[in-house]
């Protein structure tokens, strides 16, 4: 008896029956596809199939635990193998950490913007990540402070013969009031000629004692070998760069705003 001819079906046309397909049929296909790939993975893993004895074996089974992935048919639920001895990483969930951090990253500049936890959930779910909640979110938030607090805090280095400060005002809320604040900032060129910011802080205003605080906070953080200074020819900035720099740096008036759009700036160690 002659077997069955079984037609081929053309990739396009299974892609194309997929994509009507609902989600949840989508998510179930995926889970079902990842579950098979990290069973099969961790089979390899310790060298043995479930009760099979072989000389190949390098560890035994321990169990499981639940991991959720996100993707985009859904957030998916997973069983990953534990073993006795080693630790068993799948690459599938290797693989996604990379996507994990751009959706982390995602997350902290919607921070940054302004954009409340609340309309970052609501994205989020649109998204179709379930599993992210507003204490999460608040937990990013959190990672986010830490990065910003270990920037500002960072120790320099490098010698900045060149010292560049500006500031834009901003609208900011405090205490569920809307109102102007100065956002200063400091740009050092190192003897390699090239531009970074080494300084950033709030302030209410552009008085002397803040300008005063935020300069001896660079001093603080062991900036050396400032040559130049400069900046606009605002009266109070003026007075603390004396004060803190005296005669060891001149001071050069800048005629264009230092905080307007521009590339990263590359400059010879021997020009200003």
């Amino acid at each position: 008896m002659t077997s069955p001819i079984v037609p081929k079906l053309d990739r396009s046309a299974l892609l194309g029956v997929l994509a009507q397909q609902p989600d949840d049929v989508l998510a179930e296909l995926m889970t079902r596809v990842a579950q098979a790939a990290i069973d099969a993975q961790f089979d390899e893993f310790i060298g043995a199939e479930h009760y099979e004895r072989s000389p190949d074996r390098k560890d035994s089974r321990n169990g499981f635990r639940g991991r959720s992935v996100d993707t985009r048919m859904g957030s998916i639920d997973l069983r990953i193998p534990r073993a006795r001895e080693e630790s068993f990483i799948p690459p599938l969930l290797e693989h996604r950490k990379r996507s994990e951090r751009a959706l982390v990253a995602a997350v902290q500049e919607m921070v940054v913007s302004g954009v409340s936890t609340r309309k970052i959930e609501r994205v989020l779910n649109e998204l179709c990540v379930a599993n992210m909640s507003k204490s999460q979110v608040g937990v990013l938030v959190a990672e986010l402070d830490a990065q910003v607090k270990a920037f500002r805090e960072r120790r320099l280095e490098s010698a900045y013969p060149y010292l560049m400060l500006d500031a834009l005002y901003v609208s900011m809320r405090e205490h569920g009031r809307v109102g102007k604040q100065a956002v200063v900032i400091a740009y050092g060129v190192n003897e390699r000629g090239i531009r970074e910011v080494i300084g950033i802080d709030v302030v209410q205003t552009e008085s002397r004692e803040s300008w005063l605080g935020f300069l001896r906070s660079l001093v603080a953080r062991e900036l050396h070998g400032v040559l130049l200074v400069v900046s606009d020819a605002h009266e109070e900035l003026r007075g603390a760069i004396t004060a803190v720099f005296g005669a060891t740096a001149r001071w050069q008036r800048c005629r264009c705003p230092l905080l307007a759009e521009r590339p990263r700036a590359r400059f010879p160690a021997s020009q200003a």
